[in-house]
């Protein structure tokens, strides 16, 4: 049974009545400096979010109040994706954990595999076919909605992180010292089309067929017309405030095909900008379009760590803060004109 913590800390209450309104409380969920690591919503309201040490919350508020499933594991659960019936939905996580429901997430039942490797990404390709990658260049697919798995060659035993399908349904996974890899064939095969670079790839995505993104560690930003033949190196969104940095790019998100955001780990000091990023002419530029509370240290600066868009106009952003916080969710409903920050609060 989930234990009712609500903690206040001191500093909220050193917050003037306007902030306060605007900013709202943050609050323990039972354990101190989860991370909510990837989410999937139905709709405006109704979703469901993974994250550290077993973390599964489901809403039908927007996460204004939350249900945790009471997993009787803790591995880590990294990604989460739902089959276009929205009954049937996969969770990957740390040292091969799979989960699979088919009643939209009320029941949780784990996949038996042979799979031993941390998962860390999932992407539903059609009706019935996904893939999951992860550690090791691993790379599994499913062709009956994730009830069994198959190996596929990747051609790199670096970790992968994320992968994404472009609406033509090419596929691009990135991850560990630059790598990038490209499938046209519904994931059967891949080709490698990596960067003479070193930084983690965090993050991949499609704004149309032909034009992708990565990014990662350090800030580093790459952009290709070409699907990923060719990359240009994207300058860097602001100038880091030392050579001891930790700013990072975690996920991108398309709206549409003009139309993108960045979040992540960044703190752009001069400008009291955090978290957020946006592009309107196809990420050939970008400027920040969240300003947010700053932390003076970036290693406990809160970081973006997944976008996700629920229709034209709304996209939500689960937060992490480091463990004297907690997680929280950002929400804009026009477009990243205006941003707000929905609580994790128990319905108890």
């Amino acid at each position: 049974i989930m234990k009712n913590i609500v903690v206040i800390f001191f500093f909220l209450l050193l917050i003037n009545a306007e902030q306060a309104t605007a900013q709202l409380e943050r609050i323990y969920i039972p354990e101190q400096g989860h991370i909510m690591n990837d989410g999937w919503m139905f709709n405006q309201k109704q979703g469901v979010s993974v994250g550290s040490h077993g973390v599964i919350l489901s809403t039908d508020s927007a996460f204004v109040t939350w249900q945790r499933y009471p997993l009787d594991d803790t591995r880590h659960l990294f990604g989460i994706a739902f089959f276009d019936d929205e009954k049937t939905g996969i969770i990957v996580g740390a040292k091969g954990l799979l989960l699979r429901t088919i009643n939209k997430g009320q029941i949780w039942e784990p996949v038996s595999t042979n799979i031993q490797d941390t998962l860390y990404d999932i992407i539903v390709l059609n009706s019935t076919d996904a893939l999951a990658i992860g550690q090791a260049g691993h790379i599994y697919k499913s062709t009956d909605k994730g009830m069994t798995w198959l190996s596929k060659e990747s051609g790199t035993n670096l970790s992968l992180r994320c992968v994404s399908l472009s609406k033509q349904s090419s596929l691009l996974a990135v991850g560990a010292s630059g790598t990038i890899l490209f499938s046209g064939d519904n994931g059967e095969t891949w080709q490698n089309r990596s960067v003479k670079r070193q930084e983690y790839l965090y993050t991949c995505t499609w704004a149309d067929d032909n034009t992708c993104f990565a990014g990662g560690d350090k800030l580093v930003f790459l952009r290709s017309e070409n699907k990923g033949i060719v990359w240009d190196t994207l300058p860097m969104l602001y100038k880091p405030r030392d050579d001891d940095w930790f700013d990072e790019i975690f996920t991108i998100q398309f709206m549409n095909d003009t139309v993108g955001f960045i979040a992540g780990r960044l703190v752009e000091y001069s400008t009291t900008a955090e978290g957020v990023y946006k592009t309107t002419n196809k990420g050939k530029t970008w400027f920040p379009t969240y300003t947010g509370p700053i932390w003076k240290n970036p290693q406990t600066a809160n970081s973006q760590r997944s976008l996700f868009q629920i229709n034209d106009t709304t996209l939500y952003s689960f937060s992490y803060f480091p463990p004297s916080l907690s997680p929280s969710i950002l929400v804009t409903k026009n477009m990243g004109e205006t941003w707000s920050r929905t609580l994790l609060q128990p319905n108890l």
